[in-house]
């Protein structure tokens, strides 16, 4: 998961789509908890953006934020929002994808 992150967040669409998707396949065929869950979504919705792809990034942007705000124990959900923060929100309608996102400081 941490590769596809890593990837989404330096651009690098293709790559972040295939460590992100791996991760996702894995934590979602375990018993995995919440916020295990709710990071999957949010890497793949990182990754996704990276790549151009809308419809993922906006199905697991939205999955993501909807885990993330039902976590119940409170350091999970700092932690995981300190992550999901870097998630770009999806474009509204009628808003240019093709654009050139702003740069992210480091």
């Amino acid at each position: 998961m941490l590769l596809g992150q890593v990837h989404a967040l330096l651009g690098h669409g293709e790559l972040a789509m295939h460590y992100a998707s791996a991760s996702f396949a894995y934590v979602t065929a375990q018993d995995s908890a919440q916020w295990e869950l709710a990071f999957a979504h949010a890497v793949l919705a990182n990754a996704a953006s990276a790549a151009k792809n809308a419809e993922i990034h906006s199905r697991h942007y939205a999955l993501a934020r909807q885990m993330g705000q039902a976590l119940s124990d409170a350091e999970e959900r700092e932690i995981f929002e300190a992550t999901f923060r870097h998630v770009p929100a999806p474009p509204t309608e009628g808003q240019d994808i093709t654009a050139t996102p702003p740069q992210r400081s480091h």
